[in-house]
C-alpha cells in the first residue's frame, strides 16, 4: 500500500480537482474527467492493486464509487443496470424492468435521480466509475455509455477510471469522436520488480524476523516469480508455504 500510496493521493486528487476545475465548464462540449491507469499485464496483481485503489477511494465520503467488470457487463443495457444498482446500493433494483429498452429509462432515472439529491447543493459528489478490464469490454457498449453519460455532463458530475495494462489499449480499439468526450489524466503503477524488491526488504531480510530463508529456497521463489509473469503475489504465496 505504501509504494502506491502517491499514486493513488494523485488519482483521488485529480478526481476532485476535475469536478471544481472551470476549465471543463468552459467547454463548448463537456467532457468527463477521466483516468488512465497502466497497470501493465499481469491480471493477478492488478486485482489486489484495483481493490486497494477502491478502499483508499471509500475513505473519502465524498464520492460515489462503482466498480464493473466486463464479464457482468456484456451490453449497454448490464453497463446502465450495474452502475444505477451500485449507485443506489442495490435498494431499488425490483423497480426496473429489464428489456430492449430499459438501458435508456435507467439512464434518464440515474439523470432525474442525481439532479433531485443535489438540486441547489453546495457540494456535488461525483459517480466515480472504474472499468477494472477495460480492454476486454465491449468497445459498442462502452462508447454508447460513454455517450450518453457525456450527454448529461455537467448536470450529471462523471469521473472515469480506466485500468488498461497498456496506453495503447484505448487509442487503439476507441474512435477519435469517443475519446474526444474524455479529458484524460494518465497514470502508472511501479512495475513488478519494485513490489518484489519492497517485500524482499521488509519480509525477507528484515531482522525484526527470525526465520531467514536459506539460499536455494530464495532462488525458488524468484524462479517462482519470473516463471508466473512477474507476479508478486504469487511470490508472497509461495514464500507463505515454505
Amino acid at each position: 500500500m505504501n509504494l502506491n500510496l502517491k499514486i493513488f493521493e494523485k488519482i483521488k486528487e485529480f478526481i476532485f480537482q476535475s469536478d471544481e476545475s472551470s476549465r471543463f465548464l468552459e467547454l463548448p462540449k463537456q467532457e468527463i474527467p477521466t483516468v488512465i491507469l497502466s497497470t501493465g499485464l499481469n491480471l493477478v496483481d492488478h486485482k489486489l492493486i484495483l481493490t486497494l485503489l477502491c478502499d483508499y477511494l471509500k475513505n473519502h465520503e465524498h464520492l460515489h464509487l462503482v466498480r464493473l467488470i466486463s464479464s457482468e457487463n456484456p451490453s449497454l443495457t448490464a453497463i446502465v443496470r450495474n452502475v444505477l444498482l451500485q449507485v443506489l446500493a442495490c435498494e431499488h433494483e425490483k423497480e426496473f424492468q429489464y428489456d430492449l429498452k430499459a438501458s435508456k429509462r435507467e439512464i434518464n432515472y440515474l439523470s432525474s435521480w442525481y439532479k433531485k439529491r443535489y438540486f441547489e447543493a453546495k457540494n456535488v459528489i461525483p459517480i466515480v466509475i472504474l472499468f477494472e478490464d477495460l480492454q476486454t469490454f465491449s468497445v459498442q457498449a462502452v462508447c454508447e455509455f460513454l455517450t450518453q453519460c457525456s450527454i448529461m455532463q455537467p448536470d450529471v458530475k462523471f469521473v472515469f477510471v480506466f485500468n488498461v495494462p497498456l496506453l495503447q489499449n484505448v487509442v487503439q480499439k476507441y474512435p477519435g469522436h469517443i475519446l474526444s468526450l474524455l479529458a484524460t489524466e494518465k497514470f502508472g503503477l511501479h512495475p513488478p520488480h519494485v513490489y518484489l524488491d519492497d517485500i524482499i526488504e521488509k519480509v525477507c531480510i528484515n531482522p525484526a524476523y527470525r526465520f531467514f530463508l536459506h539460499s536455494s529456497s530464495f532462488a525458488y521463489l524468484l524462479d517462482r516469480f519470473t516463471s508466473y509473469e512477474l507476479c508478486f503475489s504469487t511470490f508472497t504465496e509461495s514464500y507463505k508455504t515454505l
